[in-house]
């Protein structure tokens, strides 16, 4: 799990760009009028379904934020943009021993979080993969693919 809260942390500060995005191509569809009624609606349906994973990656930034404290969200954060833990804890004036530990203990305290809300592994996998700027972050996060 502790990739899927580094890929949440990481991906904050586009969603909105995001969901404004969908918007767009929702309304550009609403104006074809060349295109079947049904395959329309699809269309837009799609989207918006698309818009409501990302707006639920948004609540559960925000209530995984509001769970730990302003370090712990420090530490996640600039793990997740690519910060080694020695990197971090110089920029702390911490130990990096010290810093890994808050991390490993913050990722328990968020997975547990994450689960109480219905959100494991695979759920994220089931929800996300076919999200491209969301695989492509994970990717990037963790040299892998979501699924």
């Amino acid at each position: 799990m502790k990739n899927w809260i580094r890929v949440i942390f990481a991906l904050n500060p586009k969603l909105d760009a995001l969901t404004y995005s969908i918007d767009g191509q929702v309304d550009s569809l609403s104006s074809l009028t060349s295109v079947p009624t049904m395959e329309l609606f699809d269309n837009i349906i799609r989207l918006n379904d698309k818009k409501v994973k990302i707006i639920n990656l948004r609540v559960l930034h925000d209530k995984m934020k509001e769970a730990i404290s302003e370090r712990e969200h420090y530490i996640i954060l600039h793990s997740a943009r690519g910060a080694s833990f020695g990197e971090i804890a110089d920029k702390l004036s911490l130990d990096k021993g010290y810093v890994y530990r808050v991390y490993r203990k913050t990722v328990q305290k968020l997975t547990k979080l994450l689960g109480s809300y219905g959100y494991d592994k695979q759920k994220f996998i089931d929800d996300y993969s076919d999200i491209t700027l969301i695989n492509r972050t994970y990717k990037k996060l963790t040299k892998d693919d979501v699924a």
